[in-house]
């Protein structure tokens, strides 16, 4: 396979798994939404963040990247949030617009 091809498919792959991964663990949680699984499962996932965040500040080679990281990642979403709310609020702001003008049209 030329190389020109190779990553997108593997990006591909990657997200239709990570999908189908996450539809598998949604069709779960459904299932379980009226017991404690839910509550355990955020509880378990939040100590493995704690725990995934150790392990990773350990390492002498991704402990700078890591720290250093997360300001083009909080940009991102600064500029996402920004350019979701144009779209919510510029219809109330410019709803007169495309609104057409008031015109008596006198036909005789």
């Amino acid at each position: 396979m030329p190389d020109n091809i190779t990553p997108p498919l593997a990006a591909c792959l990657g997200d239709l798994l990570t999908l189908f991964i996450l539809a598998l663990l949604g069709t779960a949680l459904v299932g379980a939404m009226d017991t404690p699984f839910p509550l355990i499962a955020v509880i378990l996932m939040s100590i493995a963040a704690g725990w995934f965040t150790k392990r990773v500040m350990r390492n002498q080679w991704v402990k700078k990247v890591a720290r250093g990281g997360w300001v083009p990642l909080v940009g991102v979403a600064a500029v996402s949030l920004v350019s979701l709310n144009i779209p919510i609020s510029a219809p109330s702001r410019l709803s007169n617009i495309s609104d057409p003008p008031n015109q008596v049209a006198s036909r005789e």
